[in-house]
């Protein structure tokens, strides 16, 4: 699975991280597997900035993962 990022800092300090994945899904399961594999990966990023992951196949964002900085758990949807 490859993956593009994008950070935005201020004053060196990294403020914001997004990371989109695109990827082939062959049903809902795998869509509903590969976010909550996402959703445990993100709980080991540094909680001092926001993350939001989006994953999406070719012709539409499947799930979205979002973070606030200093918050302990992620917020997810998974669109239908």
């Amino acid at each position: 699975v490859g993956y593009v990022g994008e950070g935005f800092y201020i004053n060196g300090n990294l403020q914001q991280l997004t990371i989109k994945v695109p990827i082939e899904f062959y049903g809902e399961a795998e869509v509903i597997g590969f976010t909550q594999y996402v959703y445990g990966i993100i709980n080991g990023f540094p909680k001092s900035y926001d993350i939001e992951v989006v994953i999406e196949s070719r012709d539409q964002i499947e799930s979205f993962i979002y973070r606030e900085a200093g918050d302990d758990e992620p917020y997810f949807h998974i669109f239908n």
